[in-house]
C-alpha cells in the first residue's frame, strides 16, 4: 500500500490575521514473499541443492506539520507596511523492517507462509529487522517592513532542532536580515527615469545550518558477529562495535554558515536590459565530515566517525544579464548571460594541519589554504627521454638510491630536492573539484515562423579523474590510441613506454597520470524549429505544428590536451527530430 495524504485550515479570525495548519503524510507498507524450490534454476546455479523461502515486510512513515500565522498590521501611516509571521514546522520519518528466511523447506507447498517448516538444520532459519526514526522541529519568527516598497526591511530568527545531533547538541539558533532600497524611487533620479527603469540595491545577512549526517550517525551501536569466541570450554558470543564501521561522537553539532551578500537588480532602456549582480562572502565553521579513524582505533583502520572538522569560506560573484537585443515585427534576438567565480578554501582544521579524512590520499585529504575536494599527489612533469637519460638516472625510485630513472619513466617534481620521488614527501596540492569561474551564454533567434536557440556553456580552473589512468602498459605493443613512450618515434608523448607484464602502478609517480585540469568551452546545445503558418492549419483542425531538430553536445574545446578525446562532461553527442501537434 502507498498513501499520500493531505490536509490544511485557513483561519482568518481578524482583518489582517491569517493562520494556515497543514499536516502532510505519506504511508507505505510492503510484504514480499518469495520461494525458489531446490530443482528451480537459480538454485542449480548457485549450487546449493537446497530451497528457499523468505519474506520480508517493510513500513515507512513521514509525517509533517506545518503551522503559519501571519498579521498585516492595518492601522499604520499611508504607505508603510508591516507584517509579523510566526511558524513552526515538525517532521517524523519511521522505517521499520522485518525479513526471515528458512532453507530447506520440508513441504514446498508451504512456500513463504510457514518459515518454521524446514529441517532444523544449523542455520537454516534466518531472521533479522531494522527500526530507524528521526525527528525535526523548528519554530520561527519573522517581521517585514516597506514603505512605498522603496525601503526594504526583514528580520527573522529560526530555532531548529535535530534528532540526528549529539544530545545536548541538537538545538541551535539562526538568524537573518535583508535589507532593499529602491533607489530609482528617489526625487534625485528623476532625471534618468528616460532610460533608468528599476534600480535596487540589496545587503542580506543570514545564517544557515546542517545538519546532514544518517540517522543514529552519533551513536556507536554494536553488530553480532556469526561466530563465537571460546573461553576454555565456555563459550561467548562476539560483538563488534559500530553499525557498518560508524564509530559514535558525542560531540558533533550543527554545521554552521554565516553569509553576507550584497547586490543590485537593474533594469534599464524600458526593460530591453536586465542586470542582476551579487557578491558574496560565507564562512562556514563546524564542517560535518565523515572521517576515517587511524590504525591504532582497532579494525585495521576501518572505523570513520561523523565529526566538526573545520571551517571553510568562499567568496565570489554571480552577474546575470538579460537582454532583448533586437526587436522588430519579424525578428527577435534575446540572450542571457550569466558568469559565477568563488573562491573556497579551508581555513581551520580540527588539529591545525592537513587531516586525511578518507584511505586515498589523493582525493580525501583536507589541506589548509585549499578546496575540500582537492587532489593531493605527485606533480607530472612528463616522459622521461632518452636525450634525458643522464639526468634522468640522477633520480631514484628508492629511499637506498639503487633504482634509477631511466626514459620512458614517469617524470614527476622531487618537491624536497632528495632526488628520490617519495609517496609521502613528494606529493602535494595539484588542483581541486572546483571551478575557479562558470558561464554560460543562452541565445533565441525568432525570424517569422522560424527559431533558433544557441547555448554555449564554459567552466574553467577545475581538475577531475583523468581517462589515462586507464592506460595499461601491459598490452607488448598490441594497438593503443593512446599517446604512450616509444624510444626514438616518440619521445614526447604524455605515457610512459609499454612492457609486457607491467601493470601502470609499477610505475613510480603514476598517481600524477589520474587527475588533470578539465576547464572546457562547450557549445551545448543548437535547436532549430519552424512552426507552420496558421492559415495551412485551418483545414486540419490544428492549433499549433512545429517541427524541429536538436543536437547536444555537438562540439568542445579543452585545456588538457589529455581529454581532447573525451567529452569533459561525460556525455555523448545527439541529434534529436520531433514534431509537436497541438490540437
Amino acid at each position: 500500500t502507498n498513501v499520500v495524504a493531505n490536509g490544511y485550515l485557513d483561519i482568518h479570525p481578524i482583518d489582517g490575521l491569517n493562520f494556515r495548519t497543514q499536516v502532510n503524510a505519506h504511508l507505505v507498507n510492503t510484504s514480499v514473499g518469495d520461494y525458489a524450490d531446490a530443482n528451480s534454476a537459480s538454485v542449480i546455479d548457485a549450487g546449493t541443492q537446497q530451497s528457499t523461502a523468505s519474506m520480508t515486510k517493510a513500513s515507512s512513515t513521514y509525517v509533517e506539520w506545518n503551522n503559519v500565522l501571519t498579521y498585516q498590521f492595518k492601522m499604520l501611516p499611508e504607505d508603510h507596511h508591516l507584517s509579523l509571521t510566526l511558524l513552526t514546522t515538525w517532521n517524523k520519518r519511521i522505517s521499520d523492517n522485518l525479513s526471515a528466511t528458512s532453507i530447506n523447506q520440508t513441504l514446498a507447498s508451504n512456500l513463504w507462509w510457514n518459515l518454521a517448516s524446514n529441517d532444523g538444520g544449523d542455520g537454516h532459519s534466518i531472521h533479522s529487522s531494522a527500526y530507524e526514526q528521526q525527528q525535526n522541529f523548528s519554530y520561527a519568527g519573522r517581521i517585514s517592513y516597506d514603505w512605498k516598497s522603496r525601503y526594504l526591511l526583514t528580520a527573522s530568527l529560526r530555532r531548529d532542532g535535530a534528532s540526528v545531533l549529539a544530545e545536548g547538541h541538537k538545538w541551535d539558533t539562526f538568524p537573518s536580515a535583508a535589507l532593499a532600497w529602491r533607489m530609482s524611487d528617489e526625487p534625485f533620479m528623476k532625471s534618468a527615469k528616460s532610460w533608468l527603469d528599476d534600480l535596487k540595491l540589496r545587503a542580506t545577512y543570514g545564517v544557515t545550518g546542517n545538519s546532514g549526517i544518517p540517522v543514529y550517525g552519533t551513536e556507536s551501536g554494536v553488530t553480532f558477529a556469526n561466530w563465537s569466541f571460546g573461553f576454555q570450554d565456555t563459550a561467548a558470543n562476539r560483538y563488534i562495535l559500530g553499525k557498518n564501521n560508524l564509530i559514535g561522537n558525542k560531540d558533533t553539532k550543527w554545521e554552521k554558515s554565516k553569509t553576507i551578500d550584497l547586490g543590485f537588480d537593474l533594469v534599464l532602456f524600458n526593460n530591453r536590459l536586465n542586470i542582476t549582480f551579487d557578491y558574496y562572502n560565507t564562512k562556514t565553521t563546524d564542517l560535518i565530515l565523515l572521517r576515517t579513524l587511524p590504525t591504532t582505533a582497532g579494525n585495521d583502520g576501518n572505523f570513520a566517525t561523523y565529526t566538526n572538522i573545520g571551517s571553510t569560506r568562499n567568496r565570489g560573484v554571480e552577474l546575470t544579464i538579460n537582454s532583448r537585443n533586437i526587436v522588430s515585427k519579424d525578428f527577435q534576438w534575446n540572450s542571457t548571460l550569466t558568469f559565477s567565480a568563488n573562491s573556497e578554501k579551508i581555513i581551520d582544521l580540527v588539529d591545525g594541519t592537513d587531516i586525511q579524512i578518507g584511505t586515498n590520499k589523493e582525493t580525501s585529504t583536507l589541506m589548509l589554504g585549499r578546496p575540500i575536494k582537492s587532489y593531493k599527489t605527485f606533480t607530472y612533469l612528463g616522459i622521461w627521454s632518452t636525450a634525458e637519460a643522464a639526468e634522468a638516472a640522477t633520480y631514484f625510485k628508492d629511499a637506498e638510491k639503487t633504482q634509477p630513472f631511466k626514459p620512458g619513466d614517469v617524470k614527476v617534481a622531487d618537491l624536497d630536492g632528495d632526488n628520490v620521488i617519495d609517496q609521502n614527501k613528494d606529493i602535494d596540492y595539484i588542483g581541486s573539484q572546483s571551478p575557479k569561474w562558470f558561464a554560460g551564454f543562452n541565445n533565441d533567434f525568432r525570424y517569422k515562423n522560424w527559431d533558433l536557440n544557441i547555448y554555449i556553456y564554459a567552466r574553467w580552473g577545475h581538475w577531475g579523474e583523468s581517462p589515462l589512468a586507464n592506460f595499461d602498459p601491459s598490452n607488448g605493443g598490441k594497438y593503443t590510441n593512446m599517446d604512450y613512450w616509444v624510444e626514438g618515434s616518440n619521445e614526447g608523448a604524455s605515457l610512459p613506454g609499454l612492457m609486457r607484464n607491467r601493470k601502470l602502478f609499477d610505475y613510480v609517480g603514476y598517481q600524477s597520470l589520474g587527475y588533470c585540469e578539465q576547464s572546457f568551452i562547450k557549445l551545448k546545445r543548437i535547436a532549430l524549429g519552424y512552426t507552420l503558418p496558421k492559415n495551412l492549419l485551418k483545414t486540419l483542425t490544428l492549433q499549433k505544428v512545429r517541427v524541429y531538430a536538436t543536437v547536444n553536445n555537438p562540439l568542445y574545446i579543452v585545456k588538457e590536451d589529455w581529454m581532447k578525446h573525451w567529452d569533459p562532461e561525460g556525455q555523448q553527442r545527439s541529434v534529436t527530430v520531433g514534431l509537436n501537434v497541438i490540437f
